[in-house]
């Protein structure tokens, strides 16, 4: 993987891999346990009020962090299929986040509060859920705009990394892995545990992956007789043959290059000038 960055600018390396690695599996594991059945809306929620409330506020930030994942993944990589992970994983955290709090914790409001009415109140309660579980514009029972736009968003976003990432090399088995992660849009078991699970085996991979090509580059700017990351820290420039890349202090940007001897491409980050 030639052009792969070997690290997120600003974000250190294990916090990076806590975001990317830990995140689907915590969220992954809690979707075993997500309730589902041909039930109503109301009675599936109210025969599990409680874990329904704490699972769907546990979500919560638990999406945001997905969505920050996929960013962490196709970070410092241009072109059309990272560009729309991007814009995917924007819609995901905006619209999915929406239609989990209305439906999920809205609605495990309402229902832990109706299980002490009597049953003629249970019922227009019941009556009420299901036309919020069914409105067109927020509804998550059903097709609504919310519940197009949110699981869209997510499908864009690892679909778009996983042609992104095998755009600079990724071999063909974690990029399929995350590619498939986009069924994880229906985050309810099974299929939200099994697409948290291909994306955290497919990072892994491409976690292990960049890690090898890094050690392999500093092998190869040692032949070179250069140290491009020791230059970097002294004045900002990256080189190895020749300069090829001027930063000021405030920039903080990935430098993307080509060593000119040895042909393989480079990618630092300035983390010298701090």
């Amino acid at each position: 993987m030639q052009n792969m960055p070997a690290t997120s600018g600003g974000i250190p390396v294990q916090l990076r891999r806590l975001v990317l690695l830990g995140t689907p599996l915590v969220l992954g594991t809690l979707e075993i346990w997500h309730p589902t059945s041909n039930e109503s809306p109301f009675d599936l929620i109210v025969d599990n009020a409680n874990w329904w409330f704490t699972l769907h506020i546990l979500q919560l930030p638990l999406f945001g962090l997905m969505a920050l994942a996929v960013y962490l993944l196709v970070d410092g990589l241009h072109g059309w299929a990272a560009t729309i992970s991007r814009i995917g994983a924007w819609f995901f955290v905006v619209f999915y986040i929406a239609l989990d709090s209305i439906l999920g914790v809205a609605g495990g409001v309402i229902a832990r509060g109706a299980r002490g009415l009597p049953a003629d109140q249970q019922a227009l309660v019941a009556q009420e859920l299901e036309e919020f579980a069914f409105d067109p514009i927020v509804g998550g029972g059903g097709l609504s705009l919310l519940g197009i736009l949110g699981p869209l968003g997510w499908v864009a976003a690892a679909v778009g990394a996983a042609i992104a990432l095998r755009g600079v090399g990724l071999p063909l088995g974690p990029t399929i892995l995350i590619g498939l992660s986009a069924i994880f849009a229906v985050h309810s078991w099974p299929t939200g545990s099994l697409g948290l699970a291909f994306f955290l085996v497919g990072a892994g991979w491409a976690e292990f992956i960049r890690e090898k090509s890094v050690i392999r580059r500093r092998m190869k700017d040692s032949a070179c007789g250069r140290d491009p990351l020791h230059e970097l820290r002294l004045n900002g420039v990256l080189r190895c043959s020749q300069p090829l890349v001027t930063l000021t202090q405030a920039q903080r940007l990935p430098i993307w290059g080509m060593c000119r001897p040895c042909a393989r491409g480079l990618v630092y980050y300035d983390r010298g000038l701090e």
